[in-house]
């Protein structure tokens, strides 16, 4: 079983927005909407044109955390 915590801020600083908008807001602020991506390849592209200053093996996992996140919580 996978748990997830879903935070709203350091000090929950963005909880009204977040309920208020119905969206979990996970930090990868140069991000746009992923509810259109349908494959990690896809979204793999999209992480490193969003984030072509960072070295690459910085970045590399990325993809994968947000892939996991966004195909694998859902809203109960």
């Amino acid at each position: 079983m996978g748990l997830w915590v879903v935070r709203t801020g350091d000090k929950g600083q963005f909880e009204t927005f977040s309920f208020g908008n119905n969206v979990a807001g996970i930090g990868w602020e140069h991000m746009s909407d992923l509810s259109d991506i349908q494959d990690k390849k896809t979204l793999k592209q999209r992480v490193y044109s969003a984030y072509e200053d960072r070295e690459k093996r910085k970045a590399m996992h990325w993809p994968e955390q947000l892939w996991d996140f966004t195909s694998g919580l859902a809203a109960h």
